[in-house]
């Protein structure tokens, strides 16, 4: 699938529109959009530019239970690097997902 290579290349450069796009493109396979998230984020220095905060905010990983989970494990072991507004938001994400999760009783 063509979205991980060009989500990887042109990252920084994507706009909503754009990473909206790619996530429609990407609803079978959802992990590609994951594995060019934790690329950039590594390339940042373990931090969340704008791009990343939207992509961590607009995907939904319910259904995805292994995927979910390593996810947050890349993110809470690289969360001490980041500074205290990425460790809230990963921490709020993580507390709304499980939420989502129970109220569906998944």
């Amino acid at each position: 699938m063509f979205v991980e290579p060009y989500m990887t290349k042109n990252y920084n450069n994507l706009s909503e529109e754009m990473i909206d796009l790619m996530l429609n493109f990407a609803t079978e396979d959802i992990a590609c959009v994951i594995r060019s998230l934790k690329t950039n984020i590594e390339r940042q220095g373990f931090t969340f530019d704008q791009n990343s905060k939207y992509i961590l905010q607009k995907v939904v990983l319910v259904e995805e239970a292994e995927l979910h989970e390593e996810l947050f494990d890349f993110l809470l072991e690289k969360v001490e690097y980041a500074d205290s507004e990425d460790a809230k938001m990963v921490a709020r994400l993580y507390r709304d997902t499980i939420k989502l999760m129970a109220s569906l009783n998944l």
